[in-house]
């Protein structure tokens, strides 16, 4: 099995997304509420948490951390 730093050296967006979704379904959050406390719209956060669009550096890092995913995570975004 590979380490951790391996492995989040070679994230994807296919991987954080996965992430994402087991966070968000884990949490119990909506969109809606991660949009609030990233401070975006709940459209635009799901379109760019699904890959479909990337995300500014402080967006990337506070979706990253309101999900608890790694830092790594972040750059990905």
């Amino acid at each position: 099995m590979k380490d951790m730093t391996e492995m989040t050296q070679m994230m994807t967006k296919e991987d954080v997304t996965a992430m994402i979704l087991s966070e968000k379904r884990s949490s119990g959050m909506t969109w809606e509420e991660i949009a609030e406390k990233i401070g975006m719209s709940p459209v635009w956060t799901h379109s760019a948490a699904m890959g479909m669009n990337a995300m500014p550096k402080d967006k990337a890092e506070a979706l990253s951390h309101v999900m608890g995913l790694p830092q790594e995570a972040a750059v990905v975004l």
